[in-house]
C-alpha cells in the first residue's frame, strides 16, 4: 500500500513537472479595474470571470492588505517574546506555508486559520458576525499565491514549495489538497520514511531553495520523529543590487550604540538619498533596488522611545507602508550600517497568541481535507532566516516548515543627516502588494 502511495506522489509531482481580529485591513479607495486580480490558467489561456471567488482570481487591494497586516501584526509579535539580538522573520514566507496548511484544515481549525490570514486576530464568532465580517475563502487565497509567484522575476524573488509525507501504510494524503499544492504553489512532493535521512534531505532541499544560505532548518532538537505525518515547507530566496550603490571607498567603521547599553561597532555605508521619513517617533529613509518593485526601508526610533514597543507601532500605525509611500523628497546624508546575521525559532507559541489554536491540539485539530483517514496536527513551525546588506545590494533567505504529527569620518554638504547608529528596523518591500516580505530589527552590532 505505502509503495501506491508514494507512486502517487511521484505521479503527481511529474504531473506537476509537465504542467506548469485586532485590526480591519486597510482599504486603499481601489479603482475597479484594480479590484479583481484574474489569473491565467495556464501559459496561453486566462480566466475571463470577473467574479472575485472565481478558482483563478482574487480581490486585489483586500488581499494585499490582508497580506500586510498579517506581516506587520506576526512580526510585532515576535519582537514580543525577543530577547536581546538581531530579529528576522520572512511573513511571506509564514504566510504561504499557513496558505497550504489551510487547505487541508476543515472546522474551527480552519476558521482560525482563515481569520488570521485574512487579519482578523482571536476573533470569536459572536464578534465576526457583529462586525459582518467576510474574509475572502482559501480559493482567493490561493489565487494569490500563484498570482504572486507567476508575476515575480525569480532572479530577484525566488519562492519555492515542497510537502514531505512519511512513508506509512496509514497516511493517503488527499487528492484534492494534493491537486492544490501542485497547481497554486507549484509544490514539490516527496514521500519517505522520517528519519535522519530524510531530515538532511530536507535540509539539502532548503539549502537548494535559499543559495545555500539555510542550511539546517531541522536538527537532532527538531520535533520530528517516527510520528510525524508531514511537514509542509516554503523556501524564499531575495537578491538584488541597489538602484545606486554605496562606494566603498567612503565607508569607514564607527561606533554603534547596542541596545544592552554596550558599544559596538559598525563600517557605516554613506549615500545622499531624497526618500526620507520623519515622525514623532522615528526617522529613516527608502534606498531603491534596481528592481524597481522592491525597496529597502529602514526606521530608527528616537532615543527617548522604548525599542521594542515601536514595534507596535508598525502593525497599528502601519509605519512601514506610510515609509515607503508617504516619504518626503528632501535630501540627506545617510550612513547605514553593513550587516549580516542569522535567525531562527519557533513561531508556535507566536501563531497561538494571534489566534491559531485549534491547529495545535491533537484533541481539537481537523485536518480531514489533508488526509483520507488519519488524524494529525500541527506539532511545530520552524522558522529560519539569513540577511545580508553590502555596498552592492542585500541577500535575504527565509524558510518555514509546518511539522505535523499524527495523534498518539567625511566632508559632506551641510544638510540633513540621517547616521543609523543605534539599534533599528528594516524591511524589504514589495511595492506591488504594498507588504513587507522580510522584517527586521538590529539592536547590536559588532564589526568583526
Amino acid at each position: 500500500m505505502k509503495r501506491k502511495i508514494c507512486a502517487a506522489l511521484l505521479l503527481l509531482a511529474m504531473i506537476s513537472a509537465a504542467g506548469c481580529g485586532d485590526k480591519e485591513p486597510i482599504n486603499d479607495d481601489p479603482t475597479p479595474s484594480e479590484t479583481v486580480v484574474s489569473q491565467a490558467v495556464n501559459s496561453d489561456t486566462a480566466a475571463t470571470s470577473d467574479n472575485a471567488n472565481t478558482e483563478n482570481s482574487f480581490s486585489k487591494v483586500r488581499m494585499y492588505d490582508n497580506v500586510n497586516t498579517f506581516s506587520t501584526y506576526l512580526f510585532s509579535n515576535v519582537m514580543d517574546s525577543a530577547e536581546n539580538e538581531n530579529t528576522l522573520i520572512s511573513p511571506l514566507s509564514v504566510y504561504l506555508a499557513l496558505s497550504m496548511l489551510e487547505n487541508g484544515a476543515d472546522g474551527d481549525t480552519f476558521k482560525e486559520l482563515n481569520n488570521s490570514l485574512n487579519g482578523y486576530f482571536n476573533l470569536s464568532d459572536a464578534l465576526a458576525e457583529f462586525m459582518r465580517l467576510e474574509p475572502l475563502p482559501k480559493e482567493e487565497l490561493n489565487s494569490f499565491a500563484r498570482y504572486y509567484n507567476d508575476t515575480t522575476d525569480k532572479n530577484v524573488l525566488a519562492i519555492a514549495n515542497a510537502f514531505w509525507v512519511a512513508d506509512r501504510d496509514d497516511l493517503k494524503p488527499s487528492d484534492t489538497f494534493m491537486s492544490i499544492l501542485r497547481d497554486y504553489y507549484n509544490s514539490d512532493f516527496f514521500c519517505s520514511p522520517m528519519n535522519a535521512d530524510t531530515i538532511n534531505t530536507i535540509n539539502n532541499w532548503v539549502s537548494d531553495n535559499t543559495n545555500g544560505k539555510i542550511s539546517d532548518l531541522l536538527n537532532e532538537n527538531s520535533p520530528v520523529s517516527p510520528d510525524t505525518a508531514a511537514i509542509i515547507l516554503n523556501a524564499v530566496s531575495f537578491e538584488d543590487k541597489w538602484l545606486i550603490e554605496y562606494d566603498p571607498s567612503e565607508s569607514f567603521t564607527d561606533i554603534f550604540y547596542n541596545s544592552d547599553g554596550t558599544d559596538g561597532s559598525a563600517v557605516y555605508m554613506y549615500s545622499e538619498e531624497n526618500a526620507l521619513h520623519d515622525e514623532e517617533y522615528a526617522k529613516g529613509f527608502v534606498k531603491s533596488y534596481k528592481n524597481d518593485r522592491f525597496s529597502f526601508a529602514v526606521l530608527m526610533p528616537n532615543e527617548d522611545v522604548d525599542f521594542n514597543e515601536y514595534a507596535e507601532r508598525l502593525y497599528t500605525n502601519d509605519v512601514f507602508r506610510d515609509c515607503i509611500s508617504n516619504s518626503d523628497v528632501t535630501t540627506a546624508n545617510t550612513f547605514l550600517p553593513k550587516f549580516e546575521f542569522d535567525y531562527d525559532c519557533s513561531l508556535k507559541e507566536t501563531l497561538m497568541r494571534m489566534g491559531i489554536k485549534a491547529a495545535f491540539d491533537g484533541e481539537t485539530a481537523v485536518f480531514s481535507n489533508m488526509f483520507d483517514d488519519a488524524s494529525v496536527h500541527v506539532e511545530d513551525v520552524l522558522h529560519k532566516t539569513h540577511i545580508e546588506v553590502t555596498e552592492q545590494g542585500t541577500q535575504a533567505q527565509a524558510a518555514t516548515a509546518i511539522i505535523m504529527d499524527e495523534d498518539a569620518a567625511l566632508l559632506f554638504d551641510d544638510i540633513e543627516e540621517i547616521k543609523i547608529n543605534r539599534p533599528f528596523y528594516f524591511c524589504i518591500y514589495d511595492n506591488e502588494i504594498k507588504a513587507p516580505i522580510f522584517i527586521g530589527a538590529v539592536k547590536n552590532l559588532m564589526e568583526e
